[in-house]
């Protein structure tokens, strides 16, 4: 797929291997998704949020939850997960209880050379019960300079993303912000703001980083329920635009030439009268619309819907 010097020159349609830290084999990868280009990385939604601002304690942890914990590492060790699979593991405690964190994809000199026994985490995922024990699957994952010691730097709300085969959250999180960087000062609205304030919209920049750089005072549960201001601003767009084409093309379609059906005189008192039932108002309206179409000499695009009984 070539590329002209205009896209280029414009960073949302940029090919997404130039996107910094992509390059060409991870591009193939999100080309298989759909990502083509430095903008489409923006609508790469996330799928959920983890809370770094509220940091439980281990034994308050909750089967099927999305949390934070800190703690220090006891333990780690590689395991075997069935199916010739390997996973890298770490017990981490704090005091209360114990989790263990599960790799199952991971470089094992990497992985024991930075999962050490004594090195403090902040770890944030979903946590579930596994054969009576606690875990959380392929965390992310902060070392704290020691016990106690939760770094200011650490985001407060972070975007969980839909899975891309086996680039990991960080990675993803990290090439998206570099997305964000490249393309918003170039992103112009899709829609007028005078439309925008019509309808309680925000605009399309404040939508996108409210959805990949949410604040420590977002409102998470309407961010992890889809409801919040940005999901609603594209919402709107994407079935604006919808209706926009759907239009367009019904215009489109009034203007051909097509086959005009005269209506015999009386033929529609002669066919109520002949049905076994009395329409409805609606009916007789939706039936009405019919005879006019056939007589419009223009193609025929509609759908007849109702309930039986």
């Amino acid at each position: 797929m070539s590329e002209s010097h205009s896209d280029r020159d414009n960073p949302l349609l940029r090919p997404i291997r130039f996107v910094k830290g992509v390059g060409p084999k991870i591009a193939e990868i999100l080309a298989s998704r759909g990502m083509h280009t430095a903008g489409d990385l923006l609508y790469h939604i996330p799928s959920r949020y983890v809370d770094r601002t509220q940091v439980v304690t281990m034994e308050e942890m909750k089967d099927g939850t999305d949390i934070s914990v800190a703690g220090e590492i006891v333990g780690t060790g590689v395991g075997f997960a069935g199916r010739g699979r390997r996973r890298f593991e770490v017990v981490l405690s704090d005091g209360t209880a114990v989790l263990r964190l599960k790799w199952f994809r991971f470089q094992q000199k990497y992985f024991q050379a930075v999962y050490t026994k004594g090195t403090y985490l902040l770890v944030s995922g979903r946590v579930t019960r596994f054969r009576g024990e606690m875990q959380m699957v392929h965390p992310s994952v902060e070392i704290l300079a020691g016990e106690g010691a939760l770094s200011a730097e650490a985001p407060g709300i972070i975007p969980i993303y839909p899975t891309i085969q086996k680039l990991g959250q960080k990675y993803l999180n990290k090439i998206i912000q570099y997305a964000l960087e490249l393309c918003l000062p170039a992103l112009e609205d899709t829609l007028p703001l005078d439309f925008c304030e019509q309808h309680n919209l925000i605009p399309l920049k404040e939508a996108l980083t409210l959805l990949h750089r949410p604040s420590a005072d977002t409102d998470l549960f309407l961010l992890t329920q889809g409801k919040s201001a940005a999901h609603r601003r594209l919402i709107f767009e994407e079935l604006f635009f919808l209706e926009l084409g759907l239009a367009l093309k019904r215009q489109q379609t009034v203007r051909e030439p097509g086959l005009a059906l005269s209506v015999p005189q009386g033929f529609r008192s002669q066919l109520l009268k002949d049905l076994p039932f009395e329409l409805t108002q609606a009916q007789q309206r939706v039936l009405g619309d019919v005879f006019y179409d056939m007589e419009s000499g223009h193609p025929i695009n509609r759908v007849i819907q109702g309930d039986v009984g």
